[in-house]
């Protein structure tokens, strides 16, 4: 199904931006604990989108 394609390829994208958020964490020491704060809040967001897509996917199969 095209809708499974188009929602598989959204799903991608967003555990490669959940990957890149671990990435900056875990390699720059920020000064500014809010900049880390930010960082986490979007990981947390990305996975909450992850999750979403994912069921989603499961409805459509």
């Amino acid at each position: 199904m095209v809708a499974v394609a188009l929602l598989r390829e959204q799903l991608e994208a967003v555990r490669n931006g959940i990957e890149s958020l671990e990435k900056l964490i875990a390699t720059y020491p920020f000064k500014n604990i809010d900049q880390r704060l930010r960082l986490r809040e979007l990981q947390v967001l990305y996975r909450s989108l992850a999750k979403s897509l994912d069921g989603a996917i499961e409805m459509f199969e």
